[in-house]
């Protein structure tokens, strides 16, 4: 196919070791962005160990990624950088991601990235080393008060479920991880189609050729195809409200709210537009345009800080609204009427369009910056989605329907608030 200046083109295929590699092509870009995102995160708390499928404590694929990207004086992000190349990683509850982003060199880039990721062969003193340092980036997600409020909701919103644990898991769990363990959690997830490689930015058809092969060389296949599923948690936050303390000067709400994943439509693109379409319903009331927000910023009881979100999972789902309030009690409650109020009816179509468009716009400008667009293709690629067929998908997106997931976030039973006030002086 011809490639016409300043095109856009995405390309996504899997290789033969199961692994997808994602082109995402940027004409008269110097920059480069590549990632490599691994289906396994928090979540995740088996291996393949020695007697079958074992299981492990929390917050090992966190370790693992601490280990891969800082590592010793020949980690992954010394190596980028002696080529000017910066690089990052993230673990989420559901994936690990790896990245950099640099000037030229695309083949360089990637195949350190690759290399460091697949061919990674740590020992025991490198896991001891990076222990301590994890234990202490625990101390501070403990000692923040903010981290400390979601992981509250989360507890009270899930009895079962592994996100109701941090994503790097508690001290003890640090603690008894075994570097056999780490080694197994990374040939369990760290192969075939678990792995996803993106590369975005203007790249000449030989170079693709050589990235083709060296992912299918260094990306090993999968020899794991079944894990025990993690079990429905029917739980019922039952609509209780608690309490907590911490170091702050202004008192914290949050309040969620439990989406049943039977509710998302099975298929993925469905699935993906079902969840923003709630989230365009919720920004018509608590977005920045909402004259609903303007009220609740006027009566005083919440400021700017005020944010909603939706988390979509493969087994999970939940509203989610945080704020600071000087009247914690009294902004949750006024939250959530309005909340109860928006969601007898559909949002008024014009507002709809308003909020759609905006976002349509935010999504444009992102497909502007190669590392923005790179980042997002990676996220879409795992939903099956190509990332050039969101501007389309967002266009033609309808005014949602007060439907049975609707319905279950009115449901008091769904619902859980904490407020964190304080700490009172002895």
């Amino acid at each position: 196919m011809e490639r016409k200046p300043g095109a856009k083109y995405a390309q996504i295929e899997r290789l033969t070791n199961g692994a997808q590699l994602q082109f995402v092509e940027l004409k008269g870009f110097l920059t480069v962005y590549v990632s490599v995102s691994i289906h396994a995160g928090g979540n995740d708390r088996y291996i393949s160990g020695n007697h079958g499928v074992e299981a492990i404590p929390a917050g090992a694929a966190h370790f693992l990624e601490h280990l891969i990207f800082s590592g010793d004086d020949n980690g992954l992000v010394e190596r980028l950088a002696q080529k000017g190349i910066s690089a990052n990683a993230m673990t989420t509850y559901e994936d690990t991601i790896f990245y950099a982003t640099g000037v030229g060199e695309v083949d360089t880039q990637t195949r350190l990235l690759l290399e460091a990721v697949f061919n990674t062969a740590f020992s025991g003193e490198e896991v001891e080393l990076e222990r301590p340092i994890i234990l202490a980036e625990l101390d501070m997600v403990e000692n923040d008060p903010s981290s400390k409020l979601q992981m509250t909701l989360f507890e009270r919103l899930y009895e079962t479920h592994p996100i109701r644990d941090d994503i790097g898991g508690s001290k003890e769990d640090v603690r008894q991880v075994s570097s056999e363990q780490l080694l197994a959690f990374h040939q369990t997830y760290y192969a075939g189609d678990r792995v996803i490689v993106t590369v975005a930015g203007d790249i000449a058809e030989k170079t693709r050729e050589s990235i083709r092969e060296m992912v299918t060389r260094l990306v090993p296949k999968s020899t794991h195809s079944s894990w025990p599923l993690i079990a429905a948690d029917d739980s019922r936050p039952d609509g209780r409200i608690e309490v907590i303390q911490s170091a702050v000067d202004l008192p914290q709400f949050a309040i969620g709210v439990k989406i049943d994943p039977a509710l998302w439509p099975v298929e993925p693109v469905e699935r993906y537009l079902s969840r923003t379409r709630l989230m365009f319903w919720l920004n018509t009331v608590f977005g920045d345009m909402a004259e609903t927000r303007d009220l609740l910023l006027e009566s005083g009881v919440i400021d700017d800080s005020f944010h909603h979100n939706v988390w979509q999972g493969d087994d999970y789902g939940m509203l989610l609204l945080f704020g600071h309030s000087r009247k914690p009690e009294v902004a949750a409650q006024m939250i959530i009427e309005t909340l109860d109020h928006a969601l007898e009816t559909p949002p008024s179509a014009a507002m709809f369009d308003l909020v759609r468009r905006s976002a349509y716009g935010k999504l444009l400008r992102r497909q502007d910056s190669v590392r923005g667009l790179g980042s997002l293709a990676t996220g879409m690629a795992r939903r099956g989605i190509d990332v050039f067929s969101l501007a389309d998908l967002y266009a033609k997106m309808d005014v949602p329907q007060v439907d049975r997931l609707v319905q279950s976030l009115r449901s008091e039973a769904n619902r859980a608030t904490v407020i964190l006030q304080p700490e009172r002086s002895q």
